[in-house]
């Protein structure tokens, strides 16, 4: 976690340090695959994570007051006091794990978003929501 740029900053370091661990906990490192809290793909989850920090801010203050156990106790008593969050960390590493290029060529993938990039997409024929676009509408007026 030493790379990390000055957005990276939107929680304090012991909790960074607390995701760190639970992220790596999640998937760790395997052969020549990264954990998930390789350096890059811990960046990339910090900022997904930002994106609802009151979730994971609840998280972290149930992390606090656990007390330091084995790490799966710690993962169990996080999943009664802040199932939210968890179901919310999980969602974050899965999706910043596979999104991370090494990992999608280590799946046989080209390691790179699948559009654009030489796939072509045929262009949609939008004359068939016409039927759509004539109903009278069907929904009260609020």
């Amino acid at each position: 976690m030493t790379s990390l740029i000055q957005s990276d900053r939107t929680f304090a370091t012991p909790h960074q340090q607390a995701l760190a661990i639970l992220a790596q906990l999640m998937i760790p490192a395997d052969g020549e695959l990264p954990a998930a809290s390789d350096d890059v793909i811990f960046s990339d989850l910090l900022a997904e994570l930002s994106r609802d920090s009151g979730v994971v801010v609840i998280g972290l203050e149930s992390l606090e007051s656990i007390p330091p156990e084995p790490h799966v106790d710690i993962v169990n008593r996080l999943r009664e006091s802040a199932p939210g969050f968890l179901r919310f960390f999980e969602t974050c590493v899965v999706t910043c794990y596979y999104r991370d290029p090494r990992v999608q060529r280590s799946l046989g993938m080209p390691g790179r978003a699948p559009f654009p990039g030489g796939y072509f997409i045929e262009p949609s024929n939008w004359s068939l929501l016409d039927p759509v676009r004539q109903r009278p509408p069907f929904y009260r007026d609020v």
